[in-house]
């Protein structure tokens, strides 16, 4: 229908009409770039050829943010669903790439995220790449280094507290908010959910929230690691869903969870050992939650007072471990 793919050429209108217009919209190889919101529909079925070929890019420049984008409107969706528990929306084998130019940062709201989910039913994703690539710089280290004149290499900022070792005082680390929504009638059926390496994230911002769901929700395979957010996925208020296998190599948390019900994880593998000196010591929180199943989690290293040596994947050298569980559970004082 005309749309360039060039990765230079805003494709917004043409691909929306597209959407409007057909239940399956095809990409073909390409970086489609896009200044606002592409909507769905509840039967849409947005496919590309490759998560490495396929591209939806959000334009987002120094002057004009996407989708105007403002500190009070907080960021927009690249991609949005439709709000429906009985969709039949399909994403697939495609990138939505969230945008954060290096001059933009002043720092400011990136002004973008990759997706806002809001559909169930019959729904379905399946190998879509939602993380935002070095090439976007959401780099701390360059982020410092360009804007503060401070080699994070040279001397890492405490990440407890990544503003301290800043000025004039701002975290290096700029996205504010989760670069994937689930929420509303959020639902469906995810197959390799993914996401490696840094993504620019606060530390107190997961990549992905699933929010106030109720919808069921099943998830087959969940990759999150090497993130510097406290937890790389929260759970808050959702209920009815699974996650059917973890992943990471990481020293934070893999997921968090609160006020959930009726919920089941299965199986977690990984390089993954929690360090109490780097973010609270575990790899799975539940808190104030209820009526949920754990299996198949293999036993890791919590080193309590051990010496943390770093190297390669962030491994523990442990002397004396006092205990090799990955779990922390806890209730607010005062409530079951």
């Amino acid at each position: 229908m005309g749309a360039r793919g060039d990765g230079k050429s805003d494709d917004h209108t043409i691909l929306q009409q597209a959407i409007d217009q057909h239940e399956v919209v095809f990409l073909p190889k390409g970086t489609f770039m896009v200044s606002k919101t592409l909507k769905l529909r509840p039967n849409t079925k947005l496919i590309g050829v490759y998560h490495a070929f396929t591209t939806i890019q959000a334009i987002s420049t120094i002057k004009d943010r996407f989708a105007g984008a403002t500190d009070q409107t907080g960021d927009q969706p690249i991609v949005q669903t439709a709000d429906s528990a009985q969709a039949q929306t399909w994403i697939g084998f495609l990138h939505i790439k969230r945008t954060f130019p290096l001059a933009q940062h002043n720092p400011t709201p990136v002004g973008n995220f990759a997706l806002d989910w809001r559909c169930g039913g019959d729904s379905i994703m399946r190998h879509v790449e939602l993380e935002s690539r070095p090439g976007n710089n959401l780099r701390p280290d360059l982020i410092a280094k360009h804007f503060y004149k401070y080699d994070l290499e040279k001397n890492p900022v405490d990440p407890k507290h990544p503003q301290k070792s800043l000025q004039p005082g701002h975290a290096a680390w700029p996205c504010n908010h989760p670069n994937v929504m689930v929420r509303g009638n959020g639902g469906g059926r995810w197959f390799n959910f993914w996401f490696h390496g840094r993504q620019g994230l606060r530390e107190d911002v997961p990549f992905m929230r699933v929010q106030g769901t109720r919808q069921p929700l099943n998830f087959y395979h969940m990759h999150a690691q090497q993130q510097d957010s406290r937890n790389h996925i929260e759970f808050i208020d959702a209920q009815n869903f699974s996650v059917y296998g973890t992943k990471g190599e990481i020293k934070g948390a893999q997921v968090y969870y609160e006020q959930c019900r009726n919920f089941r994880q299965f199986g977690h593998s990984g390089m993954s050992s929690p360090d109490p000196d780097y973010f609270p010591p575990y790899l799975f929180r539940f808190l104030d939650c209820d009526d949920f199943l754990i299996a198949g989690i293999s036993d890791t290293v919590n080193g309590g007072n051990s010496k943390w040596i770093g190297g390669p994947y962030d491994r523990w050298i442990h002397a004396k471990s006092p205990h090799f569980s990955p779990f922390r559970t806890s209730t607010r004082i005062g409530q079951k």
